[in-house]
């Protein structure tokens, strides 16, 4: 129904934007990599979308490039992923990243995704395998984005986003501060601490 939405960027947060386009503000949810690729507030935005209806709620999902698109749709075809789930994986690594660990199978890759446990990531393997030459022609690795400065609070709040409660997310991004150091970026930052949130 949307392929794309533009139009100034009002607010952003880790996994989440707000962006206004004809007098109204559209939430969108974001991949920790679309986030990082968002200009400040106030400048004019493009984002690729998918809206996912379901019986109780209507939600839009951002994209800052096709590659990530086409792997969420991928993943959300898989049995037992979500929304939630898709943009997990879709922060923890890039779409490039998870073609090559499906056509690897690697399960120890996969499985630092909170949320996606030994059986999840199996079936991912198991439902994506087929689909692997489509998905790298889609575009590869993402392009590297800007990251910016970082703190453990900003990346608890990403965690927060991804479906994690307060309390995991706030020590997962702490033990993530102290192996990767203060000043640590926060895509750094929040790919450390979904591997602490297990």
């Amino acid at each position: 129904m949307f392929n794309h939405l533009r139009g100034r960027l009002v607010e952003k947060q880790p996994g989440l934007a707000v962006i206004e386009a004809g007098g109204v503000g559209y939430l969108l949810h974001v991949s920790l990599s679309t986030y990082e690729g968002l200009p400040g507030p106030g400048a004019d935005c493009r984002l690729l979308t998918r809206l996912l209806v379901r019986e109780d709620a209507q939600e839009l999902v951002g994209f800052g490039e096709a590659a990530e698109r086409e792997v969420f749709d991928a993943l959300l075809s898989v049995s037992g992923v979500g929304m939630r789930l898709a943009l997990a994986v879709l922060s923890a690594m890039r779409p490039g990243e998870l073609v090559e660990a499906v056509r690897r199978e690697d399960l120890v890759t996969l499985r630092r995704v909170k949320g996606l446990g030994a059986k999840k990531a199996e079936r991912v393997i198991l439902e994506l395998r087929g689909r692997i030459d489509e998905l790298a022609a889609a575009g590869g690795p993402a392009a590297p984005a800007r990251t910016p400065a970082a703190a453990a609070d900003a990346a608890a709040a990403a965690l927060v986003n991804l479906g994690l409660s307060r309390g995991e997310a706030e020590a997962a991004a702490s033990a993530a501060e102290r192996e990767l150091g203060p000043g640590a970026p926060l895509a750094d930052l929040i790919r450390r601490a979904l591997t602490h949130a297990r």
